[in-house]
């Protein structure tokens, strides 16, 4: 999906997994795949906070479906090995 831009990758406060936060910038909703390194093994969606707002999800060789609305800011926890 055009129009999603990476606008943070950093580790996260209280492990040592990272947090990639994205933005749908096109003013459009649709669905974008997440494609990540073989360290990744879990995606979870959290909040500012770094709290969860979803279960993890197993990061396969396909990747991680991601569905964004309009404008809407992603904040994605990575848990690798």
């Amino acid at each position: 999906m055009p129009g999603i831009v990476c606008t943070a990758l950093r580790r996260a406060e209280h492990s040592a997994a990272l947090v990639l936060r994205l933005l749908e910038t096109a003013g459009h909703s649709g669905e974008a795949t997440l494609r990540l390194g073989p360290g990744i093994r879990r995606v979870t969606e959290v909040n500012f906070l770094e709290h969860p707002l979803s279960t993890p999800q197993p990061h396969a060789e396909k990747g991680v479906t991601l569905t964004f609305r309009p404008w809407e800011i992603k904040t994605l926890l990575l848990e690798g090995d």
